[in-house]
């Protein structure tokens, strides 16, 4: 299955939680918000990634004192979006928490981004999907329950897709997708139809103005 048709979908392995459960409880966490910050403190770790040219920032929430006693069923590693976007989970990370979804919520900066040391290589795909693996690895995860949301969710759906025996279960949160040049074209073309229809033909050449001078 490609990262494009199982975009949008939630996809359950054997986990511990119920994962249409798990969508329900936040839909109906959004209204009561302020009373679900917990604000846990995270516990910061660096990580080496497998290459060796980057010092992974992870955060890992929780309530119990003692981490090592979690297991990796008790855990959600998040993905975060961006690309370059890794510090917004915080409030995820008390909602998953706070209703008893998950013991443990387990995020990182991806590389190059954040915390995590910038590196003067080329950022590719497979290093980002590795990094993945060292963190799991450093936490002593076999296989993870993994929560993707936007640019996340694609990195998430081609971690599923090239690792997915340590994928326990996965779920997309609005994720992005690895769409062909010929259905991005499309998708570009109708996008751009609609805000002319939307703002009229004067207004949607300011717009294109404004995207030429912040370009």
């Amino acid at each position: 299955m490609s990262p494009t048709e199982i975009a949008g979908c939630v996809i359950a392995g054997d986990a511990t939680f119920d994962v249409n459960g798990l969508l329900n409880e936040l839909l109906d966490a959004v209204s009561d918000y302020e009373k679900a910050q917990m604000r846990i403190a995270p516990r910061t770790k660096g990580i080496l990634s497998r290459d060796g040219t980057t010092q992974l920032h992870t955060r890992l929430y929780t309530t119990e004192k003692d981490a090592s006693i979690l297991g990796e069923q008790e855990m959600i590693l998040l993905f975060h979006g961006g690309p370059g976007v890794p510090d917004y989970l915080e409030g995820l990370a008390a909602l998953l928490i706070h209703f008893g979804i998950a013991r443990a919520v387990l995020s990182f900066d991806q590389r190059g981004v954040g915390c995590s040391q910038p590196v003067k290589e080329k950022i590719t795909m497979e290093l980002l999907l590795e990094d993945v693996d060292s963190i799991r690895e450093a936490y002593g995860l076999e296989r993870v329950h993994v929560m993707g949301h936007s640019w996340g969710g694609l990195l998430a759906q081609l971690f599923a897709q090239t690792r997915p025996s340590r994928v326990a279960s996965l779920v997309l949160l609005s994720p992005s997708t690895a769409l062909e040049a010929s259905e991005w074209s499309v998708m570009e073309a109708e996008v751009m139809q609609y805000n002319r229809q939307k703002a009229g033909l004067l207004r949607f050449a300011q717009m294109g103005l404004w995207s030429l001078f912040l370009h």
